[in-house]
């Protein structure tokens, strides 16, 4: 049996919680759109999520790519 990387296990939640923040300013958005509300905020918002979303998958890609090269070198 595999043993559970905190790493991992860390950093999966990390991109989980960045990419749910992600779609609630994507849904604020859509329903500011429709609702012609203020929507600059929001912009920012899920600007600012998006890049959180992209810097927390290069980090688990990062450390997924560390255990595919540690498992080679076994």
């Amino acid at each position: 049996m595999n043993k559970k990387c905190e790493t991992c296990e860390s950093l999966s939640t990390s991109h989980v919680e960045a990419v749910t923040r992600q779609l609630q300013h994507a849904m604020a958005l859509h329903w500011g759109l429709r609702l012609g509300g203020e929507t600059r905020e929001v912009i920012l918002g899920l600007s600012d999520a998006q890049e959180k979303t992209l810097d927390a998958w290069v980090s688990l890609s990062g450390h997924l790519s560390e255990h595919s090269l540690n498992s080679r070198a076994a």
